[in-house]
């Protein structure tokens, strides 16, 4: 009991056992008891709880995105595996579906809204990132997903997105002219040392 309101549950850890061809997408009416198993009427409400299994992530179009640019992502899930059509929240949608619907998350540069296209496609916004985009290559991170908008399915994720800053990498050329210009100092050192010797002999 957190106060007057509000209560935190934890969902059954136990193996729910569904009937033949049933939806594994299921929602369950639930209800409080204060003592025992004592479930009055007056704590059963319209609200549902929706036990379901993760959708895999297979694909992502596009594969990358430039930092700071908010690009549109198609996320897609496997056939078998797929996402499903969030239930809309009670009592104050906007925010209720705000915190609790579909999110994505692009590894450390943080999470955005989901919307829900069909079984196999979600359109992901990628987020905003306080990353300078000149400390930032060229990064690559999973994107995962979370249906309930808190449990990601990070391990049922196997697709990257690139995003890809301006801070490139040092250039070959540069590599080569400066490893030139160190070889064409070590050998002015070994003259200018040989001809102190020479100078003392």
């Amino acid at each position: 009991m957190l106060d007057n309101e509000h209560m935190i549950c934890k969902s059954p850890s136990e193996q729910i056992t569904l009937p033949d061809g049933a939806d594994e997408v299921i929602s369950l009416p639930f209800s409080i008891a204060f003592q025992e198993d004592l479930y009055y009427p007056y704590t059963e409400g319209p609200q549902k709880f929706r036990l379901y299994r993760h959708p895999t992530v297979i694909d992502s179009t596009p594969k990358e995105a430039d930092v700071g640019k908010l690009t549109e992502v198609y996320v897609t899930a496997s056939e078998t595996e797929p996402f499903w059509q969030p239930t809309p929240a009670a009592g104050d949608n906007a925010i209720n579906n705000d915190q609790y619907g579909i999110k994505c998350k692009f590894g450390r540069f943080g999470s955005s809204t989901g919307t829900y296209v069909n079984q196999t496609t979600i359109l992901c916004l990628t987020p905003n990132i306080a990353d300078d985009p000149e400390d930032i290559s060229s990064e690559a991170v999973a994107i995962t997903v979370a249906m309930n908008g808190v449990d990601y399915n990070d391990e049922y994720s196997q697709t990257d997105f690139t995003f890809n800053g301006t801070g490139g990498v040092v250039s070959t050329w540069v590599v080569i002219m400066g490893t030139l210009i160190f070889g064409l100092l070590i050998v002015s050192v070994l003259i200018f040392l040989s001809g102190l010797q020479e100078l003392r002999k």
